[in-house]
């Protein structure tokens, strides 16, 4: 069993019932991990990382299709080498199937809950474009929906 901070604890219990977009929230106290579902059945995860005193957000992309896996596997690289405008969120190989997810660790020490709650939208946001591109890597560019850096920065 995990040893979860009382704050991050307390910060979990009180974002489902302050986010009307969530519908529900699961913790697995083994593994120190929260499941949230969404309205719309899209899922993240956020797992105690208590050495560093931080939530790591958790997001499957999916696996892109073979002929594309080096194409996306660079766009994500570009999004990785981009930290600074990406808040440190990186993209990295979930499983050696070619699974990816989006992660990012957020410090929980004076992390308030409207912060979290904009982080696990924000997170929501991004990877739904990210896992939309790297099922479909020839998409192109929208103009103004928010696309992700692996459609911008297609090689």
């Amino acid at each position: 069993m995990v040893t979860v901070s009382l704050h991050a604890e307390a910060l979990m219990n009180a974002l489902g019932p302050h986010t009307d977009t969530i519908d529900w929230i699961g913790f697995d106290a083994d593994a120190g991990v929260w499941s949230v579902r969404f309205t719309d059945d899209s899922v993240l995860l956020l797992e105690w990382f208590g050495e560093q005193e931080c939530l790591v957000v958790h997001v499957s992309l999916g696996a892109p299709p073979p002929h594309a896996m080096t194409a996306v596997h660079q766009a994500a690289l570009a999004f990785n080498a981009a930290w600074r405008d990406n808040a440190g969120a990186r993209i990295g190989l979930a499983d050696p199937c070619g699974e990816l997810a989006l992660l990012l660790d957020v410090p929980t020490r004076s992390l308030a809950l409207e912060q979290l709650q904009q982080i696990v939208l924000g997170m929501k946001t991004l990877a739904a474009d990210w896992a939309r591109c790297v099922a479909n890597p020839g998409l192109q560019p929208t103009p103004g929906e928010g696309i992700p850096m692996c459609l911008s920065h297609r090689v």
